[in-house]
C-alpha cells in the first residue's frame, strides 16, 4: 500500500493537472466565485468539476470505476458513480447499492468503538493494552520497559516493525484465520520504544479491534453492525468478506451485498483486467465495503458530533475525541485517537482517512469549518491520484484563495552537505527476507538549483523556524528536519517519518557490492574454461580452494541473476510480491546467496594456507584468488546484515 508521503506527492501532482476540470465543452476554464466559509457549495458546479475531475482521471490513468459522495450542511450535495462495477457483466457503478472497499478508512469504525468502551470504563487510553487482550495476544517486552498502550496503537506509534508481505492480503480465502489466531502467528518485533516513532501500523489497528472485542465478549464483525452500522442506518456497509462458510471464523458477507461488490481491475495497456478478491487478515484495521449512499450517511454523522437522524451513536467525549490531537506533526498535522488532522489550503483543517488495498482506493475527508464531507473511491490500481485529490481539488477550488508556488530559497544551496543522503521511512519490516526485499524502497534526499531542498520527487524551501521546511506545491504541509552534528538525521512529516541510511544500509552500497561480487563471479568461471589455467602449477589444497571459490561464484551468479528477475517482476506489477510472498524465485536466490556465502568464508579461512603453500601459485594468482574470495566474503556479509540469507525468515 502507497505510503502517506506517496499520497501528499499525488495529490499536489494532480491539483495541477486537475485545476483545469471545469464543465465539458468550455473553451476556458471559467473561474469560480469566491466562497465564504458560510455559503455552501453549488451542486451543479460541484459536479462539473467532478466530472472533468474524473474525465481527466480516467484519460490519463485508466480508472475502471469510481464512486462519490460530498455532504455539506448536513444534506448530500453530490452524490455519483462512475464507471463500472463489473465490465464483463456491463453492470455501471451506483453509488447507492455499489459497494467498494474502503481498506484502511475501516480502522476509524474500530476508533469509534474502542473510545466508546474508554468511555464506558471497559477500556483504557493509557493502561497496558495486554490487560484487555487475551493471553495469547499479550505483547512481549522485547527489552522495553515500557507497555504499548490503546494510546500508542491510535496514534501509529507502537513501535512495532511494518510486515506488508507476510499475508496482509491474500487471494485464497482457505488462507483465513480467526483475528486471535492470525495476530497471534503474525506478531511483528517492537523496534522503537512505545509513543515515540510515527510507523503506520495496520496490524496495531488490529490488535486494539481484538482488545474492544475481548472486553464487549463478541466478534469485532458483530459489534461493527450491533454499534454502529445498523444504528447509524448503514444497511450497504459490512465489515465481512464473501469467503465460504467455515467453523471459527465470522459469518461471511450476506449474499444481497455481495452481489453488489464492485471487482477490482488493472489496466494492462490495451484492457481492464479483473482481479481476484483481496482478502485481509486484519479484519478491523481494512476490511470494511461500503457504498458512497453509506459513507455519505457515515460523514454526516461525523461531522454531526455522533448524531443521525434524532439518533446517538457514540457520545460527545468520543466526538471530541477525534478533533483533538494525540500525536503531533509539524504544521498543525496530527493524529486525533486515530483519526488524521491536516492542514489544507485556506487555513482549513481536514480530519479523516485514506485506505488502499492493491487494488481499490479510497479517500474521506471532512472539513468541519465547512460543514463539508468527501468521499472518493475507485476499484482501479491506477485511480489512487484522482481518489487522493478529489477533495483538496474542491476545497481550493471553492473556498481557497489561488496561490503561486514558494519561492526557492538560494541560502540553501549552502548547506546542502547538511541534507544530502538516502532515507528510509520507519514504516518497514526490519527482519529477514522481508526487510532485504523492501530494503530497496528509499527515498533520495538532496538540494537542487536554485534552493529547494528535494524528498524524492517533492519540493520543499524553508518555512523560516529552524529546520522547518514548507512544501513548495501545497504549503500547508510541512516537515521538520532533525539534525545532529551538523546534517539532517531524521525527516518528520504528517506523511511518517524519514530517517536517514548508514553506510550499510544504503543502495549503492548494495548496487556496487553486487556489480564487484558478478563481475568477480564471471571472471572466475571464465577462468574455469581456460586451459592454459588448468596446465599452471598448483598444489592439492589450492586445487580445493579454486574448486571451492569457483562453486561460490556459481552461486552468487545464479543469487543475484534470480533476485533481478524476480525485482523486475515487482517493479513490472506489486501484486506478485504481496499475494506471492515469498516465492520459488526469493527462496531460490536466499538459499543460492546462503550456500555462496558459506563457501567464500570457508574459502577465505583457508587463504592464509594458500599464501604460506610456496608451490604452485605464484604471487599474482594468490592476489587475484584472494581479492576474489574477500569481494564475495564482503558481499555476504552486508547480506547477512541486510536479512538476505534467511530462507527459513522470509
Amino acid at each position: 500500500m502507497p505510503t502517506k508521503r506517496v499520497r501528499v506527492r499525488l495529490a499536489a501532482m494532480a491539483l495541477a493537472v486537475f485545476s483545469a476540470a471545469w464543465p465539458a465543452g468550455s473553451a476556458e476554464p471559467a473561474p469560480a466565485p469566491r466562497l465564504a466559509p458560510s455559503q455552501p457549495i453549488p451542486p451543479a458546479e460541484l459536479e462539473a468539476l467532478a466530472d472533468g475531475a474524473v474525465r481527466q482521471a480516467d484519460a490519463r490513468d485508466h480508472v475502471g470505476g469510481v464512486s462519490v459522495a460530498v455532504v455539506q450542511n448536513g444534506q448530500v450535495i453530490f452524490e455519483k458513480g462512475y464507471g463500472y462495477a463489473d465490465i464483463d457483466a456491463g453492470r455501471r457503478v451506483d453509488p447507492e447499492t455499489t459497494l467498494f472497499r474502503i481498506a484502511s478508512i475501516t480502522k476509524t469504525f474500530t476508533w469509534l468503538m474502542a473510545l466508546e468502551a474508554v468511555n464506558g470504563g471497559r477500556l483504557s487510553l493509557d493502561a497496558p493494552i495486554d490487560t484487555a487482550l487475551p493471553p495469547s495476544l499479550r505483547i512481549p517486552a522485547q527489552g522495553f520497559s515500557r507497555a504499548i498502550r490503546l494510546r500508542d496503537l491510535m496514534t501509529h506509534t507502537p513501535g512495532f516493525e511494518d510486515q506488508v508481505l507476510k499475508g496482509l492480503f491474500f487471494h485464497d480465502p482457505a488462507q483465513i484465520q480467526p483475528l486471535d489466531v492470525y495476530l497471534a502467528a503474525h506478531r511483528p518485533a517492537r523496534v522503537y520504544p512505545p509513543g515515540e516513532v510515527s510507523a503506520y501500523s495496520n496490524y496495531g489497528a488490529a490488535l486494539a479491534g481484538a482488545a474492544v472485542a475481548q472486553v464487549e465478549k463478541r466478534p469485532w464483525q458483530d459489534l461493527l453492525e450491533a454499534e454502529i452500522l445498523r444504528p447509524a442506518g448503514l444497511d450497504h456497509t459490512t465489515g465481512r468478506e464473501p469467503y465460504p462458510p467455515r467453523a471459527g471464523l465470522p459469518a461471511p458477507m450476506p449474499a444481497s451485498l455481495a452481489r453488489d461488490l464492485s471487482r477490482a481491475y488493472r489496466w494492462t495497456g490495451v484492457r481492464y483486467a479483473a482481479q481476484p478478491y483481496e482478502y485481509s487478515g486484519v479484519a478491523p484495521a481494512d476490511a470494511i465495503s461500503s457504498t458512497a449512499g453509506d459513507m455519505a450517511r457515515y460523514m454526516t454523522l461525523l461531522l454531526n458530533g455522533g448524531v443521525i437522524d434524532g439518533r446517538t451513536i457514540y457520545g460527545p467525549a468520543t466526538a471530541a475525541a477525534i478533533r483533538t490531537p494525540m500525536f503531533a506533526y509539524p504544521g498543525g498535522a496530527a493524529v486525533d485517537a486515530g483519526v488524521f488532522q491536516t492542514p489544507m489550503r485556506g487555513g482549513f483543517l481536514a480530519f479523516g482517512h485514506d485506505g488502499g488495498t492493491i487494488d481499490f482506493h479510497a479517500a474521506m475527508t471532512l472539513i468541519p469549518d465547512l460543514r463539508l464531507g468527501v468521499f472518493v473511491a475507485s476499484n482501479t490500481e491506477s485511480g489512487q491520484t484522482l481518489v487522493w485529490s478529489l477533495a483538496p481539488l474542491i476545497v481550493s477550488r471553492f473556498y481557497a484563495p489561488p496561490a503561486a508556488p514558494l519561492s526557492p530559497s538560494p541560502g540553501l544551496m549552502r548547506q546542502a552537505g547538511a541534507y544530502r543522503g538516502e532515507f528510509q521511512s520507519t514504516r518497514r519490516p526490519f527482519h529477514g527476507l522481508e526487510a532485504f526485499m523492501m530494503s530497496v524502497l528509499s527515498t533520495p534526499v538532496a538540494v537542487a538549483s536554485p534552493g529547494y531542498l528535494m524528498v524524492g520527487a517533492e519540493r520543499f524551501v524553508p518555512s523560516g523556524r529552524p529546520g522547518l521546511f514548507q512544501d513548495v506545491d501545497d504549503p500547508p504541509t510541512q516537515m521538520q528536519a532533525v539534525m545532529a552534528d551538523g546534517r539532517a538525521t531524521r525527516l518528520i512529516a504528517a506523511s511518517g517519518e524519514l530517517w536517514r541510511r548508514d553506510f550499510v544500509h544504503q543502495t549503492r552500497t548494495l548496487v556496487v557490492m553486487t556489480a564487484l561480487t558478478a563481475l568477480s563471479g564471471l571472471g572466475v568461471l571464465g577462468g574455469l574454461f581456460s586451459l592454459a589455467r588448468w596446465r599452471l602449477p598448483q598444489s592439492r589444497l589450492q586445487r580445493l580452494a579454486g574448486s571451492l571459490r569457483g562453486a561460490a561464484a556459481l552461486l552468487w551468479l545464479c543469487a543475484i541473476a534470480t533476485f533481478v528477475v524476480k525485482l523486475s517482476q515487482a517493479l513490472g506489477d506489486r501484486s506478485t510480491l504481496a499475494f506471492g510472498w515469498p516465492g520459488p524465485l526469493i527462496l531460490i536466490a536466499s538459499s543460492a546467496a546462503l550456500a555462496a556465502s558459506c563457501l567464500s568464508w570457508a574459502t577465505a579461512a583457508a587463504t592464509p594456507l594458500i599464501w604460506a603453500d610456496r608451490d604452485g601459485w605464484d604471487p599474482w594468482r594468490k592476489l587475484r584468488f584472494t581479492a576474489t574470495v574477500m569481494v564475495f566474503s564482503a558481499f555476504g556479509l552486508l547480506l547477512a546484515m541486510l536479512g538476505a540469507l534467511q530462507p527459513w525468515n522470509p
